[in-house]
């Protein structure tokens, strides 16, 4: 193997690709996983293309909500022969975070706010006027997670 690269798409799915260079002598590839480092688990095998030259690979792993991601490759070669990869870490996306407002617009002077963020953060909302006066109503701590609030 040439190559391999570990990418988080959006909040729950990262893409593990590799490359190589031949692969005449090789039976599969298994992707496996780990969340410690340590401990690897097989996600999925991928058949090669039994020829020499350079070919590339793709995994998706749907189910990488949260913590720390650890993935590696095992060749698996003829006359049960097998060579790792080395280990690629994905970190948790720390920057995410979304933001609820509703009802929009305001009704009866009450906003619900609804937000998921992935570190604790601390919130400022206050109400502006169209002439540019502000108001702060309350100022939040939140938790790392799946917080609501009445304001």
């Amino acid at each position: 193997m040439t190559n391999i690269d570990a990418l988080r798409k959006g909040d729950e799915s990262i893409h593990v690709s590799w490359s190589t260079d031949k692969e005449t002598s090789l039976d599969n590839y298994s992707v496996e996983h780990s969340t410690d480092g340590q401990h690897f688990l097989p996600l999925q095998t991928v058949a090669t293309q039994h020829t020499s030259g350079s070919h590339s690979y793709e995994y998706i792993d749907n189910n990488a909500a949260t913590g720390d991601h650890y993935y590696r490759i095992k060749a698996n070669g003829t006359y049960n022969r097998s060579v790792y990869s080395t280990t690629v870490k994905v970190a948790p996306d720390t920057r995410a975070i979304s933001v609820s407002v509703y009802p929009n617009p305001v009704a009866n002077k009450t906003v619900q706010l609804q937000w998921h963020n992935s570190t604790s953060i601390t919130w400022h909302s206050s109400l502006v006027y169209p002439n540019g006066r502000r108001i702060v109503l309350q100022t939040i701590n939140a938790a790392a997670g799946h917080v609501a609030t009445t304001l």
